[in-house]
């Protein structure tokens, strides 16, 4: 069980297809900083067949909120302290 932490979005960096290629069943994905408004990409959002975590400040902070709720996309906004909790719970944690 991987937790896989994406920082970027796929116009910055291809950190977030290579780690789709690489997400097995158990594993998680949490979107922070600049990946939060990954979510909003229809090409992107038929590969996120998985919860999507998504960092609460960050999206607050881009003024995502109304868009992020009304996707279709499973999504799950988190705090730092369960960000902690979620980084424990898994084996690992990847930062791409």
């Amino acid at each position: 069980m991987i937790l896989h932490h994406i920082q970027t979005t796929p116009s910055q960096s291809a950190a977030l297809t290579l780690s789709l290629r690489y997400f097995t069943p158990g594993d998680g994905l949490l979107l922070s900083g600049d990946a939060v408004a990954s979510v909003l990409d229809t090409r992107l959002q038929p590969k996120l067949t998985m919860k999507v975590l998504l960092l609460e400040s960050d999206v607050i902070a881009r003024g995502l909120t109304p868009l992020i709720c009304a996707l279709p996309v499973n999504i799950e906004l988190i705090d730092y302290p369960r960000w902690v909790e979620l980084s424990l719970h898994y084996k690992k944690v990847i930062t791409w």
